[in-house]
């Protein structure tokens, strides 16, 4: 595959301490050997930085993907010789219309010149609104706390632990002989993510150690149904 990209930003300081940058993205792909040869995607981007008192800083922003295909060939590998069968109306999750939204929100407080706290919140969906079996859509949110402790000028302690949330539904057809069988998922994934570390100046502005721990806890879950549908004939 060959992917191209070109895009451009243009901020405003709105405020003496505050900015607002807006930006615009266009990605294409050309895929040989795949069922979408031509994809693109216009990414619009939103962001707001202020630094509202000498201890606290905010950052809000927003990603807009809106992703679109060409013709969608189920049957290349069929013609490439390869005996694989695939449902005519399925869409691969990478290679279908999507509609994609990202919100983030991140604060940082200072409580001391060499304390720093941030605490961040994510929230993303994506919408497969043309594919009628595949990935329909998901979901996602992402909690976070970070910590950073300066030990000194050569010495940096770190902390954090994220909470993330993924849904999704997913819909297939399973051929039965007489009968085929629609059938649905939905998965939920649970992610705990604690860990920390150190940054040391071993040789200051010349060479850095930086040494982190993550420790991560996955709980997933998925709920089948199937509903039998009788042939027409």
């Amino acid at each position: 595959y060959t992917k191209t990209r070109a895009g451009g930003d243009v901020g405003f300081d709105v405020f003496s301490r505050s900015h607002l940058n807006f930006g615009y993205t266009y990605e294409k792909t050309e895929r040989e050997n795949r069922e979408v040869a031509n994809q693109e995607d216009n990414i619009l981007k939103a962001s707001f930085d202020t630094r509202a008192l000498d201890w606290l800083d905010i950052r809000t922003a927003y990603t807009r993907t809106q992703r679109d295909i060409g013709e969608y060939r189920y049957d290349i590998y069929l013609e490439s010789g390869q005996d694989l069968q695939q449902l005519p109306q399925l869409r691969k999750y990478d290679e279908a219309d999507l509609t994609r939204d990202l919100v983030e929100v991140l604060a940082t407080v200072y409580p001391s010149d060499t304390l720093a706290l941030s605490g961040s919140v994510g929230y993303g969906t994506d919408d497969f609104h043309d594919s009628p079996y595949g990935l329909i859509d998901d979901t996602r949110y992402v909690f976070s706390l970070d910590g950073d402790y300066a030990l000194g000028d050569r010495l940096s302690l770190n902390l954090f632990y994220t909470h993330e949330i993924y849904e999704n539904e997913q819909r297939a057809m399973q051929n039965g002989g007489a009968t085929d069988f629609d059938w649905t998922a939905d998965g939920k994934d649970l992610v705990d993510t604690i860990g920390g570390g150190f940054k040391l100046a071993l040789i200051p502005d010349l060479l850095d150690l930086d040494l982190i721990y993550a420790y991560s806890e996955v709980d997933g879950n998925l709920e089948f149904s199937a509903d039998r549908v009788a042939l027409q004939t």
